[in-house]
């Protein structure tokens, strides 16, 4: 289990985050994600001890990641595919990191199958793809069969045979009981995979959602028509919100027969009107649309003290 309590984080005078809690619980892929320089890479790497922060707790199995006895065992992480020394085959890293956790030698041949190396596992890593030095952080990632990973944009790079391996590997890993923590833009492949998300902007955690308890998605009709001001200004007496954009009108509240009978018997012209329903993609958009607006470089309290 991965715990984040009340993180702080600023270099200078900038803020990096500002009070986080995250949890990513046994059997679930919990998602972060949010804009560039929102933090989560910075979120991530205070988790493995590579960050320090200035107030707050991160815990892996209910202790700092750098006090756990058996490192690889306890978390795999995969954050920088470029990190691996270029002039290495793909098979020494992978031996290195074994040896470093006294695992058997078994592991090496055994994960680099698993990962989709073993044809390559001679080659120099300068020579390997982005998509296959993705597979690599991974491979090393998975050496100790880990009860926890964290995984950094590990669909970068990766060919749409490589995402949708990707998305098993990660389902899988959750189904044997592991807590996967993982960060994306491409938020359509967390919509199928991830079982929670949270939304990290400006450092903030501004929304947390169990996906798998959201039901279904929330649905609205679409209705394009050549005077949106005046059809708005009808519907919005019978729906809960009319939201205009463009020339387009996303109607909540009402269902495409109740539109239709308003449109027909105000004599209003339409070009298209249907049934739609939100993704996680217009939910993050709307999110940080409204979320309140924060000065990423001062602070709204005083810096908390770091504990003693």
């Amino acid at each position: 289990m991965i715990e984040i309590f009340d993180a702080h984080k600023r270099y200078g005078s900038s803020v990096a985050l500002a009070a986080v809690d995250l949890s990513a619980e046994p059997g679930q892929v919990t998602a972060v994600i949010g804009p560039n320089g929102a933090g989560k890479s910075t979120l991530f790497r205070a988790v493995l001890g590579l960050e320090i922060l200035d107030a707050g707790t991160a815990l892996v199995d209910g202790r700092p990641y750098e006090r756990a006895r058996a490192p690889l065992r306890t978390l795999g992480a995969a954050i920088d595919p470029s990190a691996f020394h270029p002039g290495r085959r793909v098979v020494d890293e992978v031996r290195i990191a074994t040896v470093s956790q006294g695992l058997s030698s078994r592991r090496v041949d055994a994960v680099l199958d698993e990962t989709g190396l073993g044809l390559v596992r001679r080659r120099r890593i300068r020579a390997l793809s982005l998509g296959m030095r993705q597979r690599l952080n991974l491979a090393v990632a998975l050496i100790g069969r880990p009860r926890n990973l964290i995984l950094d944009e590990p669909l970068n790079g990766l060919d749409v045979d490589g995402i949708h391996w990707m998305r098993g590997l990660l389902r899988e890993a959750a189904d044997g009981g592991c807590a996967v923590l993982i960060s994306s833009h491409i938020l359509s492949e967390l919509e199928r995979v991830a079982d929670r998300i949270h939304v990290l902007a400006s450092g903030r955690m501004i929304s947390s959602a169990d996906i798998a308890s959201a039901g279904e998605p929330s649905r609205h009709v679409v209705v394009v028509s050549d005077d949106p001001e005046a059809l708005r200004a009808l519907l919005i007496s019978h729906a809960t919100d009319v939201a205009r954009e463009g020339r387009a009108l996303l109607v909540r509240g009402m269902t495409v027969r109740a539109v239709a009978d308003v449109v027909f018997r105000n004599r209003f012209f339409v070009e298209s009107l249907a049934e739609s329903r939100d993704s996680l993609e217009s939910d993050y958009l709307r999110l940080l649309a409204e979320a309140a607006p924060f000065d990423p470089v001062l602070r709204e309290s005083p810096r908390p003290e770091r504990p003693s």
